[in-house]
């Protein structure tokens, strides 16, 4: 099997988040229940890249959720186009593509946003 080496991973990581500047929770439904916006990305280590700021503050950063219910998924998206996105990351309290304070959402409790990551795979697919 083929592999990317590590140099490989972070210029594609890299290159997939660059213009992805929206993170959206989802519910069980897609039903958007809070978005982030103004995403800055960190520079890649080991094919992972890190969100260092939301929306002008560094995170963890918190505000409130336009709908209440349960994060089943998020994606990541550019503002400026439809179709520019990354869809189903994990979204949890810890070990998630997108990690949260609670997955719990109330639109009248505020959400804490402790981390967004995306990982490019050392797997070549073909």
């Amino acid at each position: 099997m083929a592999n990317y080496n590590t140099t490989l991973r972070n210029a594609v990581a890299s290159r997939v988040v660059q213009n992805l500047d929206v993170l959206e929770i989802l519910d069980g439904s897609n039903n958007v229940l809070i978005s982030f916006t103004g995403l800055v990305w960190g520079t890649p280590s080991n094919g992972v890249v890190q969100v260092v700021q939301a929306e002008g503050n560094a995170l963890p950063y918190e505000k409130y959720p336009s709908l209440g219910g349960t994060a089943a998924s998020a994606r990541l998206k550019h503002s400026g186009t439809s179709g520019e996105e990354v869809q189903g990351l994990t979204v949890g309290t810890s070990g998630a593509n997108v990690v949260l304070g609670s997955t719990t959402l109330d639109t009248g409790v505020l959400v804490r946003l402790q981390s967004i990551q995306f990982t490019q795979s050392d797997q070549v697919t073909t």
